[in-house]
């Protein structure tokens, strides 16, 4: 959850200077609670190919 504030000042970090804060929390991040990229892009994958109902 992010409240409007932070959203507000992300995007107008990212009109003014091309660039935005990390999202990570500054104190305790915790790796184990968030999955890789490569896991990301592979569902998505998937989940676009089963959604477009073609059959690979």
């Amino acid at each position: 959850y992010h409240d409007w504030e932070m959203l507000r000042a992300n995007l107008l970090q990212l009109l003014l200077d091309g660039t935005v804060r990390p999202h990570e929390p500054a104190v305790d991040p915790r790796p184990d609670d968030y999955v890789t990229w490569d896991y990301c892009r592979g569902y998505a994958d998937a989940h676009s190919h089963f959604i477009g109902g073609t059959d690979r």
